[in-house]
């Protein structure tokens, strides 16, 4: 169950998964080829893997999920979310959510200021 999302930084370059699931590659269309890559999860540790990628709307910031190997088959996403400026070319910091979550709902503000992330078994409060 793996997502290949692709989005577009603010140059207009592709920002897509590399073919090891580790870095970040951002692609000039016109060229056809990769012009940057950024490393996401350090290679030391096989068993790490990025599973999706979503660029904020204005392309400054992507928001990427890592498989979770340690918790087993689960229903949801458990990894840790790695937040990478592409201005910077920079990984910023890592999020480590205490719950099971749902990368295929989650969104960036316009702004890249602020991110939703659906939590498995969240209910309507409002009944």
């Amino acid at each position: 169950r793996y997502l290949y999302e692709v989005g577009v930084d603010m140059n207009g370059h592709l920002v897509v998964l590399s073919r090891g699931r580790r870095n970040l590659k951002i692609a000039d269309v016109n060229a056809q080829r990769a012009i940057e890559v950024i490393r996401v999860v350090d290679k030391t540790e096989k068993r790490n893997r990025l599973c999706a990628v979503l660029v904020s709307a204005n392309g400054t910031v992507a928001m990427c999920c890592q498989e979770n190997w340690s918790s087993g088959p689960t229903q949801g996403d458990t990894g840790p979310i790695h937040i990478v400026n592409l201005v910077t070319k920079q990984k910023t910091f890592i999020i480590h959510p205490e719950q099971e979550y749902d990368f295929t709902g989650s969104s960036l503000s316009p702004d890249s200021e602020f991110f939703a992330l659906p939590l498995k078994g969240e209910s309507d409060a409002s009944g």
